[in-house]
């Protein structure tokens, strides 16, 4: 990363008192995937985390470069394989939702991998990612801590 062609350093982040704790910026998108009952997935960098290429038919049951779907359509979960460091703590929020159904997402880590549980904001019931970007782009940005 830089900063007018100068390096940016990164600087360990004290959260709880220990050292060497990293704070990330990446944002998620979330689209229809070409195969039915499927979503594309690509996660972008925005300061000091990873990018994931888009990833597309990321089905129900299945894990995709990086990418699990779990059987209901919920939650997404972001691999820590796939990330630099280990996940410790996530906070996140939509930045756009596209789809017909008024969203809040629940967002946290666990065994160091990023669970995104989408829920109706009315009344918390769990919503299928599939279902909602037949309807068009959800995307997010997470910021979560790793310990490298």
């Amino acid at each position: 990363m830089t900063d007018f062609g100068r390096p940016i350093p990164v600087a360990p982040l004290l959260v709880d008192g220990t050292r060497g704790r990293y704070l990330r910026f990446v944002s998620l998108r979330l689209r229809n995937g070409t195969q039915d009952q499927t979503i594309k997935c690509t996660l972008t960098d925005l300061w000091n985390g990873t990018d994931i290429p888009e990833t597309d038919n990321v089905g129900k049951g299945l894990t995709v470069n990086g990418f699990t779907l779990d059987a209901p359509g919920y939650p997404l979960r972001v691999e820590n394989a796939s990330l630099e460091g280990r996940v410790l703590a996530v906070l996140g929020n939509i930045a756009k939702n596209q789809s017909d159904t008024f969203l809040t997402l629940t967002i946290d880590a666990t065994g160091a991998d990023i669970y995104i549980y989408p829920r109706h904001a009315s009344d918390a019931t769990p919503q299928d990612f599939t279902a909602l970007v037949d309807q068009g782009t959800i995307s997010m940005f997470i910021a979560y801590i790793t310990d490298a």
